[in-house]
């Protein structure tokens, strides 16, 4: 699934001098929808994250076991392919954080640059694999797996180097966390349960998107935009304090159904 500011401190009027009460802002109304999973304290997110670790795990063997349902035969070779087309993907990115680097100075704007090429490298790898590969059914869904797979474990481990740098007080860390904080994710990094679910939609996604490239390879046009707006809007509304629970249903919602159309495209029930 992506500088540091102080804010002046203002005193503001009581009511009898005369205030007039201030209307809320959106993030501040937003904020005040209640979050049915709180945060984890700083020093408890590494052993929230063990405690959960075997339910990101699960997450591939679930669309595997739904994958025997349907009579869908996985190799993992081909699983293993998949995870290479997302290594790959990843790698192509440094060179466009680079050069992002080179034209943005504002470390915000590096990472959006990123995040929306994400759509061209990822959809563009999976296409080459798939035409490569003259992809299937069975081999297109354990491509599809191997991609949400891989990825599982990349944010597993990457939610155990947020609970290392959350510890941290040095000044490199704290300017880290305030860049986070300002983006917004700390709001779903320290709620381990909802990392879970967004590898469930995430998952799906990937699997629906390989799915439909294998049925019509043209579909690139439309996955590389979806790709990348998906990826966009998820920032955007975790930066503008939009409820993770409202972000994380939506996510499920995209995911499944793009993995029921790719399901659909390929005559599985």
């Amino acid at each position: 699934m992506k500088e540091p500011g102080n804010l002046e401190s203002v005193q503001p009027l009581n009511d009898s001098e005369g205030s007039v009460p201030k209307a809320p802002t959106p993030e501040e109304a937003t904020s005040e929808i209640p979050d049915p999973i709180p945060p984890i304290p700083e020093g408890n997110l590494t052993r929230e994250l063990l405690l959960v670790t075997p339910l990101y795990l699960l997450v591939p063997v679930l669309f595997a076991a739904l994958a025997l349902i349907w009579d869908i035969e996985l190799e993992i070779g081909w699983i293993l392919l998949g995870a290479a087309g997302w290594l790959a993907a990843l790698f192509l990115r440094a060179p466009v954080s680079l050069i992002a680097q080179r034209l943005v100075s504002n470390k915000e704007n590096i990472q959006k640059v990123v995040i929306l090429s994400s759509g061209p490298a990822e959809e563009l790898v999976r296409l080459i694999i798939i035409l490569v590969t003259a992809a299937n059914l069975n081999l297109a869904y354990a491509i599809g797996l191997g991609w949400g797979g891989i990825e599982v474990l990349y944010a597993l481990v990457n939610g155990f180097l947020i609970a290392s740098l959350l510890k941290r007080t040095d000044d490199e860390a704290l300017q880290a966390k305030e860049v986070m904080e300002r983006m917004g994710l700390l709001q779903a990094g320290t709620k381990p349960l909802y990392g879970v679910v967004e590898r469930l939609a995430v998952t799906a996604l990937h699997i629906g998107f390989t799915l439909l490239l294998a049925f019509q390879p043209l579909l690139v046009l439309i996955t590389i935009p979806v790709h990348s707006f998906i990826n966009y809007a998820f920032i955007t509304m975790l930066r503008l304090r939009v409820p993770i629970t409202i972000i994380m249903l939506l996510l499920l919602a995209l995911g499944f159904i793009a993995y029921a159309l790719g399901l659909a495209a390929m005559d599985i029930p």
